[in-house]
């Protein structure tokens, strides 16, 4: 425990040592800063080689076969290796980790905190601004990775630092299910590091590692270190400040290490509990008072996660925030916000189900399956320390969430990695009711033998913990294997550089174009900053201050004479939409050709030159419902938000432009079900067209406009044809069926205008669109029109 513990800290050391390298040695050559940074951590190391006093409780006896460990042993080991594997050969294209890195490029060109956070666009090579309030530890540990690898060009050695966090905090996590018992350990790690979100997180350098190692390590004092009241607050208080470093959610640790202080020493001894929280807390304070205090100082309030733009009513963020993210209501709320955890299993697995095994074994070697009976024992026993406190924990987390809707606030609910910092916590609570159900013997509080059921010859119990074990496996190979295929990797290529393998993706491809076919001297106005990190042109974000001038200009012409004036020449857009591309006039000005150029499309990902493109409206197809065939089917959505594919249902005829419903009863399982309404859907294998096709000559421009009407996510897709049926884009990842944007249609826009241009593949020969309501949603489909774009 004390080495598993060690380890976890370096981390924080490195980073904050090199946090303090910046502040006290601004713009010192990077070579003295590293040799800095070696030095207080050697310094550091002596002081801390003194036995720290502690308790360590009692392990159980167990009957776990030294088979079954070892074949846990290896799964685990293969979960490891294939964090590694992928975060070192996957090039990086998650949003959040190029913003990091984006930041962590900018400090090594600065070589001073005074670059973070990033306020001042104007005066920053990349143009990026990034108005955090989180502290600057992982930045700060990006910059550390830039000096060692000798440059800051591309996301090399940060990659590992998300890894680094993940594999300490499995192996504490092992080490705290161990006290149970080796079984428990080992089942305790495979389930955290299972939780796909955490994992793909991880392995995608998202700083999320950071903050959940902080929570752990506090819980480890709290459980395991022995001494006085005032000693335990000092260490805790240690641990506490360097977790607040993290991230700015780490806010929440304070009101959960009180929390769990409580827990752990209740109150017999008021005095002592006193003197232990107020020690914590002055400990923590002084030790991590400087970022929240220039927070406040910079933003007026020591965390925040509202940039002016998105204070902008005409912008909708709120619409766009829970209508977009599915907790628009308040089934909904309950579904994916309090019980999150269990509903969301695209994100955490089958962590939060397991865990309750565990919350009703409290005593570890308890295998009997739930009965009313069952129950009494339980909880006429004392409960093990560590679980006790995991589970109230866990159980006064979840109470904030509820506490936090209730008030009015989505913050705690709306970022499904929020809830990871927890995830620990429900892994040993996991492990625990697994080894319990894996064992082939148990015993009660009363010491009486408690028989577990028989199927097919082996226990019951073994059949459901060996069934986890099979799924675990599998889900790291589904895992790893669409990683892969997504990014069009195979082991062949595992070895190319990271801009070959980047081809395969239309985000950057038109990142390329940037870099290749743009003036040095082009200024970008991006709504996905994050990408501009390949670019090597400057940016001006979606989310800069200076645009909230052109977000409150309703009219297009002075909008587009605003961004010329800001010395804008090129637009990016995803293939996605943001409130400031469709609640602004920026979708019109790219609509009109006189004052927009497509320059370059990758299946929805598009560059547009603000200058007149030579090209004026040709024939124009009006494709309304009861003006054209359209077709709707009610969809499964598997994975979620997230959709990672769709189980499509049967066709049915839209009857003319009648509104169209979707969703279950009373909105359960909204973000689990869409409805997709489709025109076009003849195929182009013949000759002679279907007249129900949309004919589309390859390598011409064309442009869509939707006039949509109800309330709900709705995206739109497009799938282009030639003879042989269904074709893709020019790069491996690109699929038939590509997403060309999205909306939200909320309480303050139920009408939106969609509009967007489109060139078509070379080979193209008719097309079909899609609009796709997700979830408890209605939709009309109003206008809807096909234009050539001719010269």
């Amino acid at each position: 425990m004390p080495f598993s513990t060690g380890i976890a800290i370096g981390p924080f050391l490195a980073g904050l040592a090199t946090v303090l390298a910046l502040l006290i040695l601004p713009r010192a050559e990077p070579s003295f800063h590293l040799g800095f940074v070696i030095t207080v951590l050697l310094l550091l190391s002596l002081l801390l080689l003194r036995k720290v006093p502690v308790q360590i409780i009692a392990r159980q006896n167990e009957q776990a076969p030294k088979s079954g460990l070892y074949l846990l042993h290896l799964l685990l080991t293969l979960w490891v290796v294939a964090l590694l594997v992928n975060a070192i050969f996957i090039p990086l294209t998650q949003n959040d980790s190029l913003e990091y890195a984006t930041v962590g490029r900018l400090l090594y060109e600065s070589r001073t905190l005074e670059a973070y956070p990033v306020l001042d666009s104007a005066t920053n090579t990349s143009g990026f601004y990034g108005p955090w309030t989180h502290p600057p530890l992982y930045v700060s540990l990006i910059y550390l990775t830039s000096i060692i690898q000798g440059h800051a060009n591309e996301p090399g050695l940060m990659r590992l630092v998300a890894p680094w966090a993940v594999i300490v905090t499995t192996r504490l996590v092992y080490v705290l299910g161990a006290l149970q018992g080796r079984l428990t350990g080992m089942f305790s790690a495979l389930v955290f590091i299972s939780a796909p979100l955490y994992f793909l997180g991880a392995e995608s350098a998202l700083s999320d590692a950071l903050p959940v190692l902080g929570l752990l390590l506090i819980f480890v004092v709290l459980v395991y270190l022995d001494g006085t009241a005032i000693i335990r607050g000092a260490i805790t208080g240690l641990v506490l400040g360097m977790a607040l470093w993290t991230h700015s959610q780490a806010i929440l640790f304070i009101p959960l290490t009180l929390a769990a202080v409580v827990l752990r020493s209740g109150f017999t001894n008021i005095r002592a509990l006193a003197q232990e929280c107020g020690i914590l807390l002055i400990v923590a304070t002084v030790l991590a008072f400087w970022p929240y205090w220039r927070n406040t100082v910079l933003f007026g309030s020591p965390i925040s996660d509202n940039p002016i733009v998105f204070g902008l009513p005409t912008l909708a963020w709120h619409d766009y925030f829970t209508t977009g993210r599915g907790i628009d209501h308040f089934v909904a709320v309950v579904q994916y916000g309090w019980l999150k955890g269990w509903f969301a299993i695209e994100a955490y697995g089958m962590t939060f189900w397991l865990m309750l095994l565990g919350v009703v074994a409290w005593q570890p070697r308890l295998t009997a399956l739930p009965s009313i009976g069952y129950f009494k024992m339980v909880w006429s026993a004392r409960p093990n320390l560590l679980l006790k406190i995991a589970s109230g924990l866990v159980l006064c987390y979840l109470a904030g969430v509820v506490a936090s809707t209730i008030l009015g606030l989505d913050l705690m609910i709306k970022n499904e990695r929020y809830l990871l910092v927890i995830l620990p916590l429900a892994a040993l609570l996991a492990g625990s009711g697994l080894a319990a159900l894996f064992e082939t013997g148990a015993y009660s509080p009363n010491n009486r033998r408690v028989p577990l059921k028989v199927l097919f010859g082996v226990p019951f119990g073994r059949v459901v913990a060996g069934t986890v074990v099979l799924v675990l496996a599998a889900e790291l190979l589904v895992l790893t294997s669409v990683r892969y295929v997504s990014n069009g990797l195979s082991p062949a290529k595992l070895g190319q550089r990271f801009t070959d393998t980047l081809r395969a993706r239309s985000e950057y491809l038109v990142m390329e174009f940037l870099r290749r076919s743009t003036p040095p001297d082009s200024v970008v106005f991006s709504l996905k900053p994050a990408d501009m990190y390949y670019a090597a042109r400057k940016m001006l974000s979606y989310l800069d201050p200076a645009l909230v001038p052109f977000y409150a200009q309703p009219d297009p012409a002075q909008a587009l004479a605003m961004l010329k004036r800001l010395g804008v020449t090129h637009v990016h857009l995803p293939d996605y939409g943001l409130p400031p591309l469709y609640n602004s006039t920026l979708e019109q000005i790219l609509r009109n050709p006189e004052w927009a150029t497509l320059d370059y499309q990758a299946d929805g990902s598009q560059i547009y030159k603000l200058s007149a493109s030579g090209l004026t409206h040709g024939s124009r197809q009006d494709i309304a419902p009861g003006k054209s065939r359209w077709t709707s089917s009610t969809n499964l959505l598997i994975g979620g938000r997230k959709a990672l594919f769709t189980v499509e249902g049967d066709n049915r005829l839209l009857s003319g432009n009648a509104p169209s419903e979707g969703g279950l009863r009373w909105g359960l399982f909204h973000r689990n079900l869409s409805t997709m309404l489709t025109v076009g859907a003849g195929m182009c294998t013949s000759n002679s067209l279907p007249d129900e096709s949309l004919p589309a000559a390859g390598g011409r421009e064309y442009a869509l406009d939707l006039t949509l009407v109800g309330h709900g996510l709705v995206r739109i897709w497009m799938q282009q044809f030639d003879k042989t049926g269904p074709i893709q884009g020019e790069h491996l990842r690109s699929q038939t069926k590509t997403m060309i944007g999205d909306l939200v249609l909320g309480d303050r826009y139920p009408t939106r205008q969609f509009s967007r241009r489109l060139k078509m593949l070379s080979n193209t020969r008719c097309v079909t669109f899609s609009v796709e309501h997700v979830g408890r949603s209605m939709l009309t489909i109003e206008r809807a029109y096909m234009t050539e774009m001719t010269k």
